[in-house]
């Protein structure tokens, strides 16, 4: 099924997770300038006729279903979200209403500090201006939805985030940015231990190259796994395993990232593979996300095989 375990629970647009913040998806990852491929990552999402939680649903798609993507949409009116239970709203002039479980809001900034923040409904042509709790919202849907079409069933709208969306060019993933990533933990044994102490466990092998012989050195730490090459090319690092946020990779990436964040660091994937999702900067070198509730669960640097 992939890495990205799915949040949305079945007939659903947002997931009903506690509120994490407020945050607008990256202007750069939201458009497509033409058809490409699309992997859905949620349970049983719901398609809608338009690209809004109020448009009726036309089909639904799962984790797995491949998709044609066709074109994309991303509101200027501020974020939507859901309401995760029946509350009470109130206005700058004290009129109050009640907002069902269910409904759609439009965001109007980021929560204050006790906690509140201000929404308006989208039917309201007055856009009334209401303040309610933000931990009583799902997450804001501060990303674009996607016009795809199924393999089978109808062509509808499907909101981002449970969508991977494959640039149709083969490899996008700067060289540079790669090699300082790889670049994080040091290139050598000895700076490798400078920089992270003494390995739990290390190991050596022969590897034989285009360019001569390599000795081949893994360096395992707490939350990472470092492999090292030095033959008569030179030395570096050939691949990074990171599974701990305590390990900071430059350039920005962490575990636990949520993938929002990810997408506006690295932009859109270049192929999609056992559900991880893949950038590469050539045939045989990238970065693979593995993905758990929408949040980076590991990050492979460097080999891809």
């Amino acid at each position: 099924a992939g890495g990205t375990g799915p949040l949305v629970s079945e007939g659903e647009d947002v997931p009903a997770t506690d509120n994490i913040g407020i945050s607008q998806a990256p202007a750069d990852i939201s458009k497509i300038t033409g058809p490409t491929r699309g992997i859905v990552i949620g349970s049983s999402v719901n398609l809608r006729g338009s690209h809004t939680i109020k448009s009726p649903v036309v089909g639904k798609v799962s984790v797995g279903n491949r998709v044609e993507v066709t074109d994309s949409w991303l509101s200027e009116d501020g974020a939507e979200a859901v309401v995760l239970s029946d509350i009470q709203a109130s206005s700058e002039d004290g009129k109050k209403i009640r907002i069902l479980k269910g409904k759609g809001v439009t965001l109007s900034g980021i929560p204050d500090a006790s906690g509140m923040v201000r929404v308006t409904l989208p039917e309201d042509k007055s856009k009334t201006v209401y303040t309610v709790a933000a931990k009583s919202l799902s997450d804001p849907q501060a990303w674009p939805w996607y016009k795809v079409k199924p393999q089978k069933g109808k062509e509808g709208w499907i909101f981002g985030k449970f969508l991977t969306v494959i640039d149709p060019r083969d490899e996008t993933l700067s060289p540079a940015f790669l090699d300082a990533a790889l670049a994080s933990f040091g290139t050598t044994k000895g700076q490798a231990e400078a920089l992270l102490g003494k390995p739990a466990k290390s190991s050596s092998r022969k590897v034989k190259t285009q360019g001569g012989e390599e000795t081949e050195t893994t360096l395992a730490f707490s939350g990472l796994t470092l492999v090292l090459y030095d033959g008569p090319g030179g030395s570096g690092a050939r691949k990074a395993v990171i599974t701990s946020a305590a390990r900071h990779v430059e350039g920005g990436l962490a575990v636990g990232m949520d993938r929002r964040n990810v997408l506006s660091i690295l932009g859109l994937p270049n192929d999609v593979d056992r559900g991880d999702e893949i950038y590469r900067a050539d045939r045989n070198s990238g970065i693979r996300i593995k993905y758990e509730n929408y949040r980076v669960k590991s990050i492979v640097l460097g080999a891809l095989k």
